[in-house]
């Protein structure tokens, strides 16, 4: 659970760092990585969280994404 939240905030800190770019690269996604244990024994984990970081992506470029910029998981 606390890799959860370290991976959102991770995420969301990101994400408000690259908001404050300008609008030269407006047009450009935002594109969000992370490090996921997908595979292998902890992929009990991974998977989950995977699936909630994509879940949290498609919620905010369905709400127009941030700054008018869609983000990307990569």
């Amino acid at each position: 659970m606390k890799l959860k939240k370290l991976a959102t905030a991770l995420a969301l800190g990101t994400v408000m760092t690259l908001g404050t770019l300008g609008q030269a690269v407006a047009a450009e996604p935002i594109k969000v990585g992370t490090f996921l244990a997908v595979t292998g024994p902890a992929s009990f984990l991974g998977d989950p969280e995977l699936k909630t970081l994509q879940m949290y992506i498609e919620n905010i470029n369905a709400k127009g994404g941030i700054d008018g910029r869609q983000v990307e998981l990569v």
